[in-house]
């Protein structure tokens, strides 16, 4: 008689919704200072003002057949100054500098007892602005990270490495239009660590 096999699949889906989510922001903004030896331009934090943020989160994840097991997750979001005035220019009404519109991530992986977890992950940064005028802007980047773990007893090993094809992009970045500063993501980097059950 034939061994009749059977496989399963478990399926999960989330969304949810941000709305009107209002805070005060400190800013940094330029100013003379003669305080040293040498006069330069040194930072201070203003307040500035109100920001809003609407969006909406989308997820799902399955558990596959022979091991497989894959989830996705997308963020839309819209990030404003409501009230920005920095040197002396109103910036009201401009997008959060910084903040990306859209953020999409997928997993796919495989879990095995005796191999451990494997799993690939590329993630998508959408548009951001990098000063309060909107004028310094990127549309966007790919990364791809990777992960493995491995549980023995109570332990788990896992090796985390992120942007595997080492990809340059600005990730962060504010500030008045010609002087803004910018943040680079982190190149091709790994991380090794252990996980241990009490």
């Amino acid at each position: 008689m034939a061994k009749m096999e059977f496989q399963t699949c478990d399926y999960q889906l989330y969304w949810g919704f941000l709305t009107h989510m209002e805070s005060m922001q400190a800013h940094p903004e330029a100013s003379m200072t003669l305080n040293h030896d040498i006069a330069g331009m040194a930072n201070k934090l203003v307040i500035g003002g109100e920001t809003r943020s609407k969006g909406i989160e989308l997820g799902a994840g399955a558990r596959l057949p022979h091991g497989f097991y894959t989830s996705t997750n997308f963020t839309y979001q819209e990030a404003k100054f409501e009230e920005l005035i920095s040197m002396g220019v109103d910036y009201s009404g401009n997008k959060l500098t910084g903040v990306p519109d859209t953020i999409f991530a997928f997993t796919l992986g495989y879990l095995n007892k005796r191999f451990g977890d494997i799993s690939l992950k590329p993630v998508y940064t959408g548009k951001r602005y990098f000063n309060y005028a909107n004028t310094n802007e990127d549309d966007g980047f790919w990364v791809l990270n990777a992960r493995y773990s491995k549980k023995i007893g109570r332990a788990e090993f896992y090796l985390v490495a992120n942007n595997l094809f080492d990809e340059s992009a600005v990730g962060d970045g504010s500030g008045n239009l010609g002087s803004e500063t910018l943040y680079p993501i982190a190149g091709f980097n790994t991380v090794f660590g252990l996980n241990v059950e009490f």
